[in-house]
């Protein structure tokens, strides 16, 4: 499978990094334009970020650690496992999807470049990714994975008061 590549300067990422609701298929493909038998995924993770829950929401924010730690959302004390985000990195998605994530997100999120490591290989999307997101894995060492690929995601920028101080679970958002 074809990995993507950092995009350019004036090039659009195909691929995406997403860390809440958007990891259920079945909603990603509500969301999009693009049929999913076009895209392919794999599951990821996002290093020195945190993902936290929003006050009366059901998705989550994502936040940069050190934004969060200034907060006091965090201190230096959190786990490893809760200082990096697990998600999927889905690659194809077109222009018109991101139109179409940008008005799902909202104002309350930008779309970010963000740089991402695969664990495991590129492949169709499909439900089961689910499964190897509510597993709980010990954290890799990074220098271990291919390197890091640059792909958009969407980070919080909605005041902070709107966000739990608790790291949102995906394996609790599934139950």
């Amino acid at each position: 499978m074809e990995v993507p590549a950092p995009p350019g300067e004036n090039e659009v990422p195909t691929a995406g990094f997403f860390y809440g609701t958007l990891m259920e298929t079945p909603i990603l493909d509500a969301m999009i334009k693009s049929p999913l038998s076009s895209l392919t995924a794999c599951t990821a993770l996002l290093p020195e970020f945190t993902r936290h829950g929003i006050v009366g929401s059901v998705p989550p924010a994502l936040l940069p650690f050190h934004e969060a730690r200034a907060a006091g959302m965090v201190t230096d004390k959190l786990a490893a496992s809760d200082r990096c985000v697990r998600g999927v990195l889905v690659q194809g998605l077109t222009e018109a999807d991101w139109e179409h994530l940008d008005w799902y997100e909202g104002r309350l999120y930008t779309r970010a470049i963000v740089h991402v490591y695969r664990l495991s290989e590129l492949g169709p999307i499909s439900s089961p990714h689910v499964a190897d997101l509510t597993t709980a894995l010990a954290m890799p060492d990074l220098s271990t994975l291919d390197p890091a690929i640059a792909v958009y995601a969407y980070v919080w920028v909605a005041p902070l008061t709107f966000l739990t101080r608790d790291i949102w679970s995906f394996e609790e958002f599934v139950r």
